[in-house]
């Protein structure tokens, strides 16, 4: 575990690491809200998403790799934004996946680095 991904567990959290599940879990709660993210469509597998500063952002889509961890980057971009996903511990490597191929993590790309907020 990295040193964001161990920053990133709050008091109470599963030890664990974030997974892209909980990330989802986390956007989610703030996707398609008044000041949270917008949803600008998929293409191949990655989801765009408009953050509340107008930047846009890839992930991979929902449900693909949810049981992979996330990386120390998405967790700091994430909290640049103020969303801090916590470890659920409800995602387990598939039974027919091999342990050692079910490792490292994912992150986001950002597609626009320069953005305005919503409504702007």
């Amino acid at each position: 575990m990295t040193a964001a991904e161990a920053a990133a567990l709050a008091a109470g959290q599963l030890s664990g690491p974030v997974l892209l599940g909980d990330v989802w879990d986390a956007l989610e709660e703030r996707l398609g809200v008044a000041g949270g993210f917008r949803d600008l469509g998929a293409a191949a597998g990655r989801r765009y998403l408009e953050a509340p500063d107008g930047r846009t952002f890839e992930l991979t889509n929902r449900g693909f790799l949810d049981c992979r961890p996330a990386s120390g980057d998405l967790l700091e971009l994430l909290a640049s934004w103020s969303v801090k996903p916590m470890a659920s511990g409800r995602c387990a490597v598939p039974p027919d996946v091999a342990p050692d191929k079910a490792t490292g993590s994912f992150s986001a790309r950002l597609v626009s680095r320069e953005g305005r907020p919503h409504g702007e």
